[in-house]
């Protein structure tokens, strides 16, 4: 069998990783490796090639959302902010609120799967807490006296949204106006940047 070079297989990994996304957000979690391989396009050897299991696959997509949450920049504007805490709310794609939430769920039975969770909402939340600081201190208000409590009050939110996103089947622009509420309550702030306005 030829060898593959690492280059190449990187773009199938990724491609598998992307096409199940897709199908998950689709179809939800129930999709099976079958689908998945049908979506990129590639065998169910392939597909073995990559991934131990469908859960083995599960387990990377949360890898790979944790490695996002840690390389992103800091945010400048609120409505950056709720850009990365809610992305389901500014695209209006709900599907993929919908995996999200099917995902924590199957997450209570797979230990591993829910360990890197919790990693990622941790990640989340300091993020959360530095971008808070940094929008007080541009408002020129006074920073949160507990920015990590406040983060997490605003996380909690974000995934009550996405639960209420996946049920409900839509996005209202009248909750993106209660997080900008918040956020300024939050940082006892109201000339916080919005939209890239100084």
């Amino acid at each position: 069998m030829p060898k593959i070079r690492p280059e190449t297989a990187a773009k199938r990994r990724m491609q598998i990783l992307k096409a199940a996304h897709c199908a998950f957000n689709r179809d939800g979690i129930n999709v099976s490796v079958d689908q998945i391989c049908v979506e990129a396009g590639v065998s169910k050897g392939n597909f073995y090639g990559y991934f131990e299991s469908k859960d083995d696959l599960i387990l990377a997509i949360a890898r790979e959302q944790g490695e996002l949450i840690r390389s992103s920049t800091q945010v400048e504007t609120v409505d950056e902010l709720i850009s990365r805490l809610m992305p389901f709310q500014q695209d209006g794609d709900v599907s993929a609120s919908r995996f999200e939430l099917e995902a924590w769920t199957y997450s209570l039975s797979h230990p591993e799967l829910r360990s890197t969770f919790r990693e990622n909402l941790r990640d989340l939340d300091q993020s959360i807490a530095m971008s808070l600081r940094r929008l007080a201190s541009a408002s020129e208000g006074p920073s949160p006296k507990d920015a990590a409590q406040a983060a997490e009050i605003l996380r909690i939110f974000a995934v009550g949204m996405m639960a209420n996103t996946a049920i409900v089947d839509r996005t209202d622009s009248e909750v993106i106006e209660s997080v900008k509420k918040l956020i300024d309550l939050l940082i006892g702030a109201d000339r916080v940047p919005v939209s890239g306005q100084g």
